[in-house]
């Protein structure tokens, strides 16, 4: 049976799956099960002996001599009989590079590009930035590439280790730094890229990753430990005819990527597509009476359901809720309710009261433009019958800037509530800052539960957080802008503010160029659909349990995907440990 054959659907689709087959590609080459053995092709003993005496002839810079010590008993890897091991110095001149920041008065130098850890990648090279050092001229000859010379890191980031690549005279003089090595072969009796897949693949960033220095999250390879490496050798047309078959299933491989990449754009597409035809499906729509939109079933499942197939796309689906939850036809439409208008004239009369309150306390009341009216034009689309059209302002009390002050973590009797504090919907009150502030400003900056902070600039621009509840005393920072809802039901109003509706306008009327920003007067005039109060209650609860159904969702896939992953582990091992023929076959 063959195991990756039998299962490859399994394996492509999984988290990284496809880099995983082209590691197992690269395992089974290495361990003489890619490709039959053929006898008549000899052992490797007699080409071990031919390539360490071509290696000697290859022009060496370093006066430390070969190792004689034995490389078979430091490896664990199992290879056919007809192959061998050697030592990574018996058949390669191994040289450091040039180092930065030397004296070099007094000597005759030039400029000229160099290699860095950044330009070597596993199996390929990134020469798009390049930097130039100075070198002495007698030195040249010592740090030069040559065609086919292997570049090998030193280290850095612990996946940096010993990742391989092959110079092909990219550029016509170039040197290398000494944080890469390089290694000459005597490629006459050797083919360089099969030790290029060696060193690459799991089997040789296993023995790096041992012998290698390691402190946190950093892990580096000394001369010594590259030196000793082992290389299993098989006879040079076996080396051939495996190097020919992994560029054979690397092609294969770089299809399925392609294929892959077409698959998952497409099916973004429409799940995208999917999702605005069924928020915008009666958009514009004057003819259908209010009462005969229809809420639908379940997100039009039997549409969407099919598309979402990983964590990321149930994003769109939270915001086909929201969407849907503005548009009133999440929930159903009750004569009970009453109307917005009726609504909206207990908000102009609570306005009144709350105003009169105020100055009743001495508090200065600052004068504020009466918002403009809703014109036709500017409606996107149509609403319940019992609904109105209204300006964010309207709903608020207060829609003002925070308080200006430097965070203190000292003093905490006050806490001070920044951009940075709210993090997944969500702020840890114990890590809040305090902040200095005089006793009578407090209540003009105090935050209750019910309030709406909204982000006013840069990249977390009109991001919401919804006050709950506020275990001390606290105040929010300028950079938030407070909405203090009236009469209406706060989490309706943090619904609207994860709409497309929303965002569009909030885009739409951000200022700057480098750093977007919205003001008070912005957000104050941005428009929404105000439903009766029981409505927007029930608009809520019907949010608040379709996004407990997406959290589970998210986490059912989460879980999909992460058993998926460990599949496609246990199949790749499973092939090495009993490989069968692995070959390309059009899907």
């Amino acid at each position: 049976m063959n195991i990756v054959s039998d299962n490859l659907d399994q394996i492509i689709n999984a988290p990284d799956g496809i880099k995983r087959l082209r590691e197992l590609i690269l395992q089974l080459a290495v361990q003489g099960k890619l490709v039959p053995q053929r006898p008549e092709e000899g052992s490797a003993d007699e080409l071990l002996k031919q390539i360490k005496e071509a290696k000697e002839r290859i022009p060496t810079f370093s006066t430390r001599r070969t190792s004689k010590s034995s490389a078979s008993a430091t490896h664990d890897l199992v290879a056919p009989n007809s192959w061998t091991f050697c030592r990574f110095d018996e058949m390669a001149a191994i040289q450091g590079g040039i180092a930065k920041g030397r004296k070099l008065q007094k000597q005759e130098t030039v400029e000229l590009p160099y290699l860095r850890v950044a330009n070597v990648q596993r199996g390929f090279l990134n020469l798009s930035v390049m930097k130039t050092i100075r070198i002495p001229v007698v030195e040249l000859e010592k740090y030069t590439l040559a065609e086919d010379d292997l570049l090998i890191t030193e280290g850095g980031d612990w996946d940096k280790v010993g990742r391989t690549a092959v110079w092909k005279n990219e550029i016509p003089i170039c040197l290398h730094q000494n944080h890469v090595f390089r290694a000459r072969l005597p490629r006459e009796v050797l083919e360089i890229n099969w030790v290029v897949m060696f060193l690459n693949s799991i089997a040789g960033r296993t023995y790096f990753a041992g012998a290698s220095k390691q402190t946190t999250n950093l892990a580096s390879i000394n001369m010594t430990q590259l030196r000793a490496c082992p290389i299993p050798l098989p006879p040079l047309l076996e080396q051939k005819r495996i190097v020919a078959k992994v560029d054979e299933l690397m092609a294969w491989c770089d299809e399925l990527d392609a294929l892959k990449e077409k698959r998952t754009a497409l099916r973004t597409a429409a799940l995208k597509a999917s999702r605005n035809q069924l928020t915008t499906r009666f958009a514009g729509d004057t003819e259908t009476p209010s009462s005969n939109r229809s809420v639908p079933p379940c997100l039009c499942g039997e549409k969407i359901m099919p598309l979402i197939t990983s964590p990321a796309d149930v994003k769109q689906l939270r915001d086909a809720i929201l969407q849907l939850a503005v548009q009133g036809r999440l929930v159903e439409q009750r004569d009970s309710d009453g109307t917005a208008a009726d609504l909206l004239q207990q908000i102009e009369a609570a306005k009144a009261a709350d105003l009169e309150r105020r100055k009743a306390k001495g508090e200065r009341i600052r004068k504020t433009k009466p918002l403009p009216p809703i014109t036709s034009e500017e409606i996107p689309f149509q609403i319940p019958d019992n609904w109105k059209w209204v300006r964010l302002g309207t709903l608020s009390t207060n829609l003002n800037y925070g308080y200006t002050a430097s965070a203190n973590h000292q003093q905490r009797n006050v806490r001070f509530v920044r951009i940075t504090d709210i993090q997944n919907d969500s702020v840890n009150w114990d890590s809040v800052p305090g902040c200095e502030i005089d006793q009578s400003k407090i209540e003009q900056f105090k935050l209750i539960a019910g309030d709406l902070l909204i982000a006013r600039t840069g990249g977390t621009i009109g991001k919401t957080f919804l006050v709950y509840e506020v275990p001390y005393t606290a105040v929010y920072a300028s950079y938030l802008i407070r909405v203090t809802p009236i009469e209406v039901s706060p989490e309706y109003l943090k619904a609207f503010a994860g709409s497309d509706l929303y965002w569009g306008q909030l885009y739409e009327k951000s200022m700057g160029t480098g750093q977007p920003n919205v003001n008070a007067t912005s957000l104050s005039q941005l428009k929404l659909p105000l439903p009766p109060l029981a409505e927007q209650q029930r608009i809520v609860a019907k949010v608040d349990e379709l996004m407990g159904w997406c959290d589970e969702l998210e986490r059912l896939l989460q879980t999909e995907s992460e058993t998926a992953a460990r599949f496609a582990s246990a199949i790749a091992k499973a092939q090495t440990k009993h490989p069968a023929s692995l070959s390309p076959h059009r899907r």
